[in-house]
Parts: structure tokens; C-alpha cells; sequence
């Protein structure tokens, strides 16, 4: 009998866990559950000073999961993010780093990546356009 598991090498897709869900009216968070420990976080919509501590709390439950190694933010359908969000990121980040947690975010367009790169974001977080590309990253970290 032929086997079907997956090659070692390939990702399988992250399942829906409990945690974040659509909590406001502008923007929708979602965790999904990935293999090694990897918890991805999807936001959609607009991430500013309303919905930025909603953002926070989703990233926090992230860390907060017993088995979280790494954090993928995942902002490719985030049309608009003011500094609020970014302090978001921030902080999760800070919060990552202490709990020696590996946090990553993935935006591949205009809204997120100018602000990220005006404020100089890239100091202290990893910004990668793909979830791929964020995996393979943390992957070639030695």
C-alpha cells in the first residue's frame, strides 16, 4: 500500500483554532494553527486606533498558546494601518522576543509596507511577503 503522507519538506495548510474571530467592525481577526508550533494570524480590513488593541489581543493569545514557536502577522489584506498598529506590532513583538518566541509579519503592499518602512519597522520585526517565504526565513535561522 502506497503511502500518502506528505515529504518532509512540504507545509501542510494551517487549521482554524479557537482565538480570534471578526470582533469589529473594520477589521477581521483569524488564528490559524500551523505545524511546529507556528500560530498565523490573518488580519483583514483596516488596523487603526480602534482596532489596533484588537489586534493586540489576538497576537497575545497567539504567544499565549502552550505550543506557539513562531508568530506569521499576517497583514496582506490590510488596507489601511495607522502607527497605532504598528505600536501593536510593536509590542507583540518585545513580547515575543521575551518569551523567545519568533514573530513574523507578511505584507506585500503599499499601506503596510510604507509605514513600515518611514518608521524603519524593520529593525525590530522580519517583514516578508509570503507565509512561504517567512517559513523558509525562520527555517534557514540555524
Amino acid at each position: 500500500m502506497a503511502s500518502t503522507s506528505n515529504p518532509p519538506t512540504e507545509v501542510p495548510e494551517p487549521v482554524r483554532t479557537d482565538g480570534c474571530g471578526a470582533r469589529g467592525t473594520s477589521l477581521t481577526l483569524s488564528t490559524l494553527t500551523g505545524p511546529l508550533g507556528e500560530m498565523h494570524v490573518v488580519a483583514v480590513g483596516e488596523v487603526d486606533m480602534v482596532t489596533a488593541a484588537e489586534l493586540l489581543a489576538c497576537l497575545d493569545g497567539a504567544l499565549a498558546h502552550p505550543s506557539c514557536r513562531t508568530v506569521l502577522v499576517d497583514l496582506r489584506e490590510v488596507g489601511f494601518m495607522s502607527t497605532r498598529g504598528l505600536d501593536a506590532l510593536a509590542i507583540a513583538s518585545a513580547r515575543a522576543s521575551a518569551a523567545g518566541v519568533r514573530l513574523a509579519v507578511v505584507a506585500d503592499h503599499r499601506p503596510v509596507l510604507r509605514l513600515m518602512e518611514i518608521t524603519s519597522a524593520g529593525e525590530w520585526c522580519a517583514v516578508f511577503p509570503t507565509p512561504a517565504a517567512a517559513r523558509a526565513a525562520g527555517t534557514d535561522r540555524g
